[in-house]
């Protein structure tokens, strides 16, 4: 227990910011608001999205792109990478979320070996695969479609129960599901 408010309220944005803003398509940018971003760009970002302040959400896009101007694709985070793509398809930006995803998607071995070594990166990493997927679907790509959804079921071929929904439709996209059936039973 903390008794005093305004330490509470430092607190409870410390621990709640990084997992409210990669929870966002879940839960809904709204549940940022009153969290203190403290300079967390993507927080930012997010919280421009949940007031509907689109100036206010490019001009910190902007900024951020302006600042990896010299990185390699793999440079920026994997999640951070994921939560910009959904906000731009998120406000009906579908070119400017594929080109945001096939940056990195396109430049995998830039990735680095760190993508592996924290769950969070790898589940962003999947995820953006299967929001690739779910854009070319969408935009009648189904090439892409095909090749990102069949990425999706062969990696998360053993996910939880509560993905597999979401694995069989990315499946889906590829017309079969030989390689994820392959991978579900130890093939």
């Amino acid at each position: 227990y903390i008794p005093d408010p305004k330490r509470r309220v430092i607190v409870r944005g410390v621990l709640l910011r990084r997992p409210l803003a990669v929870a966002m398509p879940c839960v809904g940018a709204s549940a940022l608001l009153g969290i203190d971003p403290a300079k967390d760009k993507l927080v930012m970002l997010e919280q421009a999205l949940a007031v509907h302040d689109l100036r206010a959400f490019h001009a910190i896009y902007d900024s951020l792109a302006a600042a990896r101007s010299l990185d390699r694709p793999g440079d920026t985070s994997m999640d951070y990478t994921y939560m910009e793509s959904w906000m731009f398809s998120f406000l009906g930006d579908t070119a400017g979320a594929i080109r945001h995803l096939d940056r990195s998607l396109e430049a995998l071995p830039t990735l680095g070996a760190y993508v592996l070594d924290y769950p969070a990166h790898s589940a962003a990493l999947v995820r953006a695969m299967g929001l690739r997927a779910e854009l070319a679907a969408a935009t009648g790509d189904r090439a892409t479609a095909a090749r990102w959804g069949a990425a999706v079921a062969v990696l998360w071929a053993q996910a939880d129960p509560e993905l597999q929904p979401y694995v069989r439709r990315l499946c889906g996209f590829a017309g079969k599901c030989a390689a994820a059936d392959a991978a579900r039973s130890g093939r």
